[in-house]
């Protein structure tokens, strides 16, 4: 089956949803047709299941803005200030809430369609010949049907047509993170073991690290409303982020301590550095094939990190809580690499 690039398969789908939105509207013959296309064009988001989400919550919201707006006109319907009064009641409710930092889509629409029937109400009591409130009551009713148009064709466009699902993208996203982590602890026992000056490199990296993250919960939050395995199993897929991003913290502290004990060999006071580093190293390629959906190959050993004290006692003081500060921050990645693996064993991949 052919499937164009996600820029022409979205201009294709909302230019198809606008085209059936103003056929059936033509056909039968309702006025103010673009509150269906609006509807269809602020629902098409990045997956199906973000379109259907926005789809339903549209649809909702816009039927009980709606009703609140008849609410209030059937309590003051001689009563212009005291209708205004009661109105401002609401709409600053909504206002508020939409001011926060989840789900303002819902709370906006209810007050756009409050609005609309405000207005009408307003307008409608100018004119004593004609009913606000069976003129509100058919806004509210040719509202309500034109965003259950337009949104349900632009849901079934998403659904069959070309469908897109975040969850691989969320996936590789993962493994590109977890990619650049390795890299980072390679740096770091390749290069700052040695002396050598690793600030550029692993700043560039910490930044790719950091927008890889921001990107990865997006992603995820996306992917919740595209899979209910994903929703199932969504705390198990937010503590991983968490994992993540304390692994990230971690590597970062470990630069630090490096820094301090840079023109020592390591490896004389902690000897069992490169078996550790290596079993670190596997993790990190299991924990990428069990993003890739592959079954790990074997699972975390344990490698405990001695301390030749014999060679410790012989630093200085500084030095002594360097090299013993490097092996608590080295554990704390190895508590926090099997976490990951473990956590990812636990989802079943």
């Amino acid at each position: 089956m052919f499937t164009p690039s996600r820029r022409v398969a979205d201009s294709i789908k909302i230019a198809l949803a606008i085209t059936i939105v103003y056929a059936i509207a033509y056909y039968m013959d309702w006025y103010k047709a673009y509150w269906a296309t609006v509807s269809a064009a602020s629902v098409n988001l990045l997956s199906q299941g973000m379109t259907l989400h926005r789809g339903v919550i549209r649809v909702l919201t816009t039927i009980f803005g709606g009703l609140v707006g008849l609410a209030v006109i059937g309590l003051f319907p001689q009563e212009r200030w005291a209708y205004m009064a009661a109105g401002s009641i609401p709409l600053f409710i909504w206002g508020y809430m939409a001011a926060g930092e989840k789900e303002d889509y819902i709370w906006v629409v209810q007050g756009i369609t409050f609005m609309v029937v405000m207005a009408v109400a307003m307008y409608m009591s100018q004119h004593p010949d004609r009913s606000a409130s069976g003129t509100a009551f058919h806004i509210v009713e040719l509202r309500v049907s034109q965003t259950l148009m337009g949104s349900g064709i632009m849901v079934l466009i998403a659904v069959y047509l070309w469908p897109v699902s975040t969850i691989s993208e969320f996936l590789q996203t993962a493994r590109k993170g977890l990619k650049s982590q390795r890299k980072l602890l390679h740096l770091y026992r390749r290069n700052a073991l040695r002396g050598n000056d690793t600030n550029q490199e692993a700043k560039r990296r910490r930044l790719e690290d950091a927008w890889l993250q921001e990107l990865g919960h997006f992603q995820l939050h996306i992917c919740e409303n595209d899979s209910f395995e994903m929703l199932e199993t969504r705390h198990q897929w937010h503590h991983f982020m968490h994992l993540t991003a304390a692994q990230i913290e971690t590597l970062e502290a470990l630069r630090e301590s490096l820094v301090q004990v840079q023109g020592l060999e390591l490896k004389r006071f902690l000897p069992d550095l490169d078996p550790f580093f290596g079993e670190i190293d596997q993790r990190f390629k299991q924990v990428d094939r069990m993003l890739a959906k592959k079954p790990p190959k074997c699972a975390p050993e344990s490698v405990p990190l001695s301390v030749n004290e014999a060679e410790v006692q012989a630093l200085s003081r500084i030095q002594q809580a360097a090299v013993r500060l490097t092996r608590t921050q080295l554990e704390q990645l190895d508590e926090l690499s099997r976490s990951l693996f473990e956590c990812l064993a636990g989802i079943g991949m």
